[in-house]
């Protein structure tokens, strides 16, 4: 990156704060190797709700919004409120020190990896709302981690770059049991963590946690059938063998992008990715998601020791397309399909 010439934009951004009083809310996210060109408007639907501002770029008018006007708009907020976030001991902040004339750099106050999402109140609605933890796996899938007191030096996730200068966030639906633990595995552990098959295998946590959730909502609805079918014996039985096939991983990863997320048809990616590896690793695939993905879990599981050094780029590409999947999954999962 170019050098900064600290100064410019800062004072480009305070002829904004006829901006002050209107209410914004503003969330520290963190981006390894992030670079204050990377200024991407947020969308949530089809509607413009913030902007996602690099720490760098508030310090710099090397990049393409120095002179929009609605990017020093947000650039304003987004100053003013990482001055006055009222907990520092959540948030990783750099050590500033005083320069000779008595004074602290604002950038200084961060570390590089540091970026501001911000959000304004009036264009969330009701009908387009906007929770920040649904929104992590979203953010994820393109790079970003919230901040924690964690140094961002030691993020390995890169994400996939968001296309354009929309970054568009897909809530996670509400009610999904373990959200929590996703999160966690998402943000504390696939973020910090370098090696490819760790990585698979924690990113195969979160379907383990989803399937497990199915099993229990297919038994649910196994008991009602079972007794609205108490007085016929040949169906009782179709239903106690469906029960059977339900304990299968791969059919329950089969329901999980059909019938409960229905997104099977946006699997491409993970497709194509996903083949390139098990073509290398000499596997018998399908195109279906659980006759793609499932045959590489199961070689990791119970042949580790054979996988190859030079495969390792490709497993690399298949966890990166499985996390942007699972944002897809998260967000359009749920738990009542129709039958």
């Amino acid at each position: 990156a170019a050098p900064y010439r600290k100064g410019q934009v800062l004072h480009s951004v305070f002829a904004a704060a006829e901006y002050k009083d209107e209410p914004f809310d503003i969330y520290f996210l963190a981006k390894k190797d992030v670079v204050e060109n990377e200024i991407y408007q947020v969308y949530s639907s089809q509607s413009r709700i913030g902007w996602c501002i690099p720490i760098n770029a508030l310090g710099s008018d090397l990049h393409d919004y120095a002179d929009h006007s609605h990017f020093l708009k947000y650039a304003y907020k987004a100053i003013e409120g990482a001055l006055r976030y009222p907990d520092d001991s959540n948030i990783y902040r750099a050590t500033a020190e005083i320069d000779h004339s008595g004074q602290i750099n604002f950038l200084n106050l961060f570390h590089p990896y540091t970026v501001i999402l911000v959000i304004c109140r009036n264009t969330v609605t009701l009908e387009n709302p906007f929770i920040f933890e649904h929104c992590i796996p979203s953010l994820v899938k393109n790079g970003y981690q919230p901040l924690t007191t964690k140094n961002p030096s030691q993020i390995c996730h890169v994400g996939i770059p968001p296309q354009g200068s929309r970054l568009r966030l897909n809530s996670a639906a509400v009610g999904i049991e373990n959200f929590d633990v996703i999160l966690s595995i998402l943000t504390s552990v696939i973020a910090y963590e370098g090696n490819a098959v760790f990585r698979f295998f924690y990113i195969y946590q979160i379907f383990e946690l989803l399937i497990e959730s199915i099993l229990k909502l297919e038994q649910e609805e196994v008991i009602e059938n079972l007794y609205q079918s108490k007085a016929d014996p040949a169906k009782s039985r179709e239903i106690l063998k469906n029960l059977k096939d339900m304990t299968s991983e791969q059919e329950r990863l089969r329901l999980l992008v059909t019938k409960y997320s229905n997104c099977a048809a946006e699997a491409q990616e993970i497709r194509r990715s996903c083949q390139s590896l098990t073509t290398s690793l000499g596997l018998k695939s399908g195109n279906s998601f659980e006759e793609f993905f499932y045959p590489i879990r199961n070689f990791l599981v119970h042949r580790l020791r054979e996988f190859p050094e030079e495969s390792v780029s490709q497993l690399e590409d298949v966890v990166l397309h499985t996390i942007d999947y699972v944002s897809k999954i998260l967000s359009k999962f749920n738990a009542k399909p129709a039958s």
